[in-house]
Formats: C-alpha cells, sequence, structure tokens
C-alpha cells in the first residue's frame, strides 16, 4: 500500500511489460540466425538418416554367424554366402566379400575381409563429420552473432550517448538470443555424434570377433581339401 501510495503521489505511471512469445523472441536474434536454424536442420537430418542406417546393422539377426560358420565349414560356400548377404548388415557384406575369395589362398582372405571392413566403416560415417562440424561451428556463430550486437550497442551509444538502461539491456537480449540458440544447436549436434559414434564401435568390436570365427572356419575348411 505504502509504495502504491508513493506511485499516486508522485504522478509515476506503472507500465505493464508487453507479453511476447517465445517464436517473437527468436526472431529478433538476426540474420546469423539463418545459418544457425540451417545447421540444426542439417544435423536433425543427418543424425536420422544416419539412425536408421546404423540401426539396421546394430539389430543382429540370431544364430546368422553360426549358420554361416557350419556352411563354410562343411565346403557349402555359396549358401554360406547368400546367409550372410541376407542380413543385410556391415559384417554381413564382410563375410560376403570373403567367400568369393573362398579359393584363394587365406592370406588373401584375410587381406579382403580387413579392406572390405574399412569400406563397411566408412558406409557407416559417412556424413558423420558433419555432425561434428556442426557442434563446432553453432556455438561460435551464436557467440559471433552476440558480439556483432554488443558493438553495435556501444556503437549507438557513441553516436547518441543515450545510456539509457532500456536501450542498453534490449539490445543484449536481442543478441544473446544467437548465443542460446548456438549453444542449443552446438549441445543437440554434438550428443548425437557421440551417440551414433558409440554404434559404430559396438559394430566394429562385433565384426572383428565374427569375421575372427569366420577364418577359423575357413581354416578348417581349406585343411579338409
Amino acid at each position: 500500500m505504502h509504495i502504491f501510495s508513493f506511485l499516486l503521489q508522485t504522478g509515476q505511471v506503472v507500465q505493464a511489460i508487453p507479453k511476447e512469445n517465445y517464436f517473437d523472441i527468436l526472431l529478433k536474434g538476426g540474420v546469423i540466425l539463418i545459418p544457425i536454424a540451417l545447421l540444426s536442420i542439417l544435423s536433425i537430418y543427418i543424425f536420422t538418416e544416419r539412425f536408421i542406417y546404423i540401426k539396421r546393422s546394430y539389430t543382429v539377426r540370431k544364430g546368422w554367424i553360426e549358420k554361416v560358420i557350419s556352411l563354410t565349414r562343411s565346403g557349402r560356400l555359396e549358401e554360406a554366402a547368400e546367409v550372410a548377404l541376407g542380413t543385410r548388415q556391415a559384417t554381413g557384406n564382410v563375410i560376403a566379400a570373403a567367400l568369393k575369395k573362398a579359393e584363394a589362398p587365406l592370406e588373401e582372405i584375410q587381406e579382403t575381409i580387413e579392406v572390405e571392413s574399412r569400406q563397411q566403416i566408412s558406409d557407416l560415417e559417412f556424413q558423420m563429420n558433419y555432425l561434428g562440424i556442426t557442434a563446432s561451428i553453432a556455438p561460435m556463430l551464436g557467440f559471433l552473432g552476440t558480439i556483432f550486437g554488443v558493438i553495435k550497442i556501444f556503437y549507438s551509444i557513441s553516436a547518441t550517448e543515450d545510456l539509457s538502461i532500456g536501450t542498453i539491456s534490449a539490445g543484449l537480449y536481442q543478441k544473446m538470443i544467437l548465443s542460446a540458440c548456438g549453444l542449443l544447436v552446438g549441445i543437440v549436434a554434438f550428443a548425437g555424434y557421440h551417440f551414433l559414434n558409440g554404434w559404430i564401435d559396438r559394430i566394429v568390436i562385433r565384426m572383428d570377433r565374427d569375421c575372427h570365427d569366420f577364418l577359423d572356419a575357413m581354416r578348417d575348411y581349406k585343411a579338409k581339401k
């Protein structure tokens, strides 16, 4: 009551702060929001596409490698290759490529496995570098926009000599929107990059184990010939 009476006595009018939704505030970030928005769309697209592709290689058809090993030991190489290709997985493609060289020396088969494994890993990591780039660049763009905004604010102050809190704070909160957006996009891209890399690492470990077991079966096949 005392404060209200004081305001009435001094003739001051308390004005309501205009309400704005988050989208209106976001649009005040400026032109640098455009590349940040494009980076966010790019990172979401790459993460979604890689998630679907990698999940296919991560999802294991139970018993397929045991079947391939059994068929290889018994000399039914064409059937083993069909089972391997039917998995539509990275490891299956590697073993299918090795089975095409089944009559070659064991060292050549092992070399084929190594070459095909690198190719399959490269396919799994396709465009993943863009997620890493986005995680680094998006926060930088946000900070850059904020710095440009602060420079503009101080330039306006030097030109108009207007040091009012309203002028400074309004400009600052608008430009700090860029920092927040850049950090958000960077965090999402960073998390997505490492999440997918963790999947790929587990696929590679399983690929090494299955290829090792397959080579043992191939040695047994060649020993029987």
